[in-house]
């Protein structure tokens, strides 16, 4: 899925959000320069220490960006995300092109990234 961005969205208090900011790290690796990959951790900027600590713990290899108040509140192009974790993939143009809430490990993301770029409906 040339061009499609991934993004995963996390909480610095939530194991699971650790254990796929890991996993993203491994759709990177497989898979950029080809894709854009990022995490928005849904806290606000107060956290920031806290973020900043999450992204050196997970070892991120993209960037870790702190979510706006709209977002946070469910608003925005992510209309009604508040499950973390959460990915979110985007076509080059930037529509959603698939959503899931809860874990998704590396493999269910590349199976995501593949049927996008086979012109496919990916599995949830």
């Amino acid at each position: 899925a040339g061009g499609c961005t991934v993004r995963a969205f996390a909480a610095t208090y939530d194991g699971k959000s650790q254990a796929q900011a890991r996993f993203l790290n491994l759709v990177v690796r497989r898979h950029v320069p080809r894709i854009n990959a990022g995490v928005i951790v849904l806290e606000p900027e107060q956290h920031r220490v806290l973020i900043e600590t999450f992204a050196a713990v997970v070892e991120a290899s993209y960037p870790v960006a702190i979510a706006d108040e709209a977002t946070i509140a469910g608003h925005g192009p992510f209309a009604g995300l508040h499950h973390v974790p959460s990915i979110v993939i985007l076509d080059p143009e930037g529509h959603e092109v698939f959503r899931h809430l809860g874990l998704a490990d590396n493999h269910a993301i590349d199976a995501a990234l593949k049927a996008l770029e086979q012109g496919k409906t990916p599995p949830e």
